[in-house]
């Protein structure tokens, strides 16, 4: 049946670019139907495996877990996890591969406190939200223990999570190991910085890490430097505990906070806030250069936690999207 009243008809046509329009948070457009890219997040639900907002089907994908062949039973609510695939829609999608690297696996340096969100692990600090109702809120997810008071100093853990910041690692899982730091095999990811050549030595947060007979093979050309993300791993026999503690590592090498990207790329990522500035359009996400263009920044300030959608651009990623938690 045709309207015969044009009136009629236009409020009809606005009524539904308005109903087509609603979409939560989120700000700019929509998924390309098909478009291929990258997608940065936590592991909200399973059933297949939910990434900032989108539904992905990982039947047939290629898993890997710090840079080894890994398995669908891998992907658990809470890891940080990268997504490379297509988008049927905004809330579909099928993976192709999905790389999950945890930020680290190794001791808890001292005894966290009787009420603490904080403890430090690994020379790093660790915050922990358990007063969120779900992952997608923040909560952090605790796997084969149930409180922060079944864990003492020298407990082997694995934590994955999205540091803000001020680099505090905001744990989104956290997973209890079984064995004794003597003779486990121990791994950390992060920015070197007060690289001492001389003494070779530099820290990652609050640890010294001693590079004397670390294998270095696999950095970058310009070898060992200030503010360069790497690994380093090696055994715990190597380690000595305390709120300052250090590591004689068996090796250190390169390794990437981002995933990779191609330029006109569609990329998703979820991170902090970082150099944010009243007037600016620009900034980064979870150390991703993002402009946003003529989007909204209401709510948008240093250390607030967000997803960004956009495609790539000369290494930037051109926002079309945005989401506050």
């Amino acid at each position: 049946m045709k309207t015969k009243n044009p009136i009629i008809a236009l409020l009809v046509m606005l009524f539904a670019f308005a109903i087509a329009g609603c979409g939560g948070s989120s700000s700019g457009g929509s998924t390309v139907s098909g478009a291929t890219g990258t997608n940065k997040g936590v592991i909200t639900a399973l059933g297949s495996i939910f990434v900032n907002g989108v539904e992905f089907n990982v039947t047939g994908s290629s898993v890997t877990v710090d840079k080894s062949t890994g398995h669908e039973s891998d992907l658990k609510v809470g890891r940080v996890v990268t997504v490379k695939g297509s988008k049927s829609d905004d809330l579909h999608g099928t993976a192709t591969t999905v790389e999950y690297k945890d930020n680290l696996e190794g001791p808890v340096d001292v005894t966290p406190a009787v009420g603490a969100t904080q403890f430090q692990a690994f020379g790093q600090t660790i915050a922990v939200n358990t007063t969120a109702a779900t992952v997608a809120a923040g909560k952090t997810v605790f796997s084969n223990f149930t409180a922060l008071s079944q864990l003492t100093a020298g407990s082997l853990i694995e934590v994955s999570g999205l540091p803000d910041s001020s680099g505090i690692i905001q744990a989104s899982y956290i997973e209890l190991k079984s064995g004794a730091l003597a003779g486990s095999s121990i791994e950390l990811k992060g920015t070197i910085s007060g690289l001492d050549t001389t003494a070779k030595t530099f820290a990652i947060g609050a640890l010294t890490v001693d590079y004397s007979v670390a294998s270095l093979s696999d950095l970058p050309a310009g070898g060992i430097a200030n503010g360069i993300f790497v690994e380093v791993s090696g055994s715990g026999t190597n380690y000595t505990l305390g709120a300052s503690p250090t590591f004689k590592a068996a090796k250190v090498e390169s390794d990437t906070e981002n995933p990779s990207s191609s330029e006109g790329e569609g990329m998703s990522i979820e991170g902090y806030v970082k150099g944010f500035s009243a007037g600016s359009n620009t900034f980064t996400v979870n150390d991703k250069a993002v402009n946003t263009g003529t989007l909204s920044l209401t709510g948008i300030a240093n250390n607030v936690r967000i997803e960004v959608e956009g495609t790539m651009s000369n290494g930037v990623l051109m926002v079309t999207k945005i989401k506050l938690h």
